[in-house]
């Protein structure tokens, strides 16, 4: 079908665009800019529907989209505190884990597609000592950092954020840096948690 044809059958109601979804080919309707404008915006509905056909033709059916998310927290751990080395963070209270991506033994989070995700932790402590909270990818690259010195008497929190491209098999955890302190309760204030924004 050409685009005439589909102008045509965007003038009609959405079983026109049913059918007209159905009759057209794929290869017409290669995901860019230009799919949809081919819809008018008088018909909202029906843009979003030719949307929906283009990501289908993109990604296949949406059942197939890889859904991701996650978000732990330390839990009743109470503190923890280094004196010689680094230690890994193991988020073992499990709030969301859809997909299995996070492995709540070992505190590594494993991209299981190419993809952008937005991650982010956060870190709760006593404020007498320093605290820490620093994401690695890869067992080796720090990503992003949540560091706070000692300022007295008290508790601080501090968080931090990011959308990542990740590859698949990427891997993030959380280490707590050597000489400081984190804690958390079961009221989830020391967390880490992500989630896909769209596969690449």
């Amino acid at each position: 079908q050409d685009r005439a044809t589909v102008l045509s059958h965007l003038a009609g109601d959405s079983m026109g665009f049913a059918q007209i979804a159905v009759a057209t080919s794929l290869e017409q309707l290669t995901p860019s800019p230009t799919c949809c404008s081919l819809c008018d915006t008088r018909h909202l509905q029906l843009q979003v529907s030719l949307q929906t056909h283009c990501n289908y033709y993109y990604y296949g059916p949406v059942s197939e989209i890889p859904k991701v998310a996650f978000a732990a927290s330390l839990g009743g751990n109470g503190l923890q505190k280094t004196t010689s080395g680094s230690k890994d963070l193991i988020y073992r209270d499990v709030l969301t884990n859809i997909g299995q991506a996070y492995n709540p033994e070992t505190g590594v989070f494993t991209a299981p597609v190419r993809g952008v995700y937005y991650v982010r932790f956060t870190a709760n402590a006593p404020t007498e000592y320093p605290m820490s909270a620093v994401m690695y990818r890869n067992n080796a690259r720090i990503e992003l950092i949540a560091h706070e010195q000692p300022s007295g008497p008290g508790s601080d929190t501090a968080s931090n954020g990011a959308a990542l491209l990740l590859e698949k098999g990427d891997t993030l955890k959380m280490v707590l840096w050597h000489e400081t302190q984190i804690w958390d309760n079961s009221n989830h204030h020391s967390t880490f948690s992500g989630f896909l924004l769209f596969p690449l």
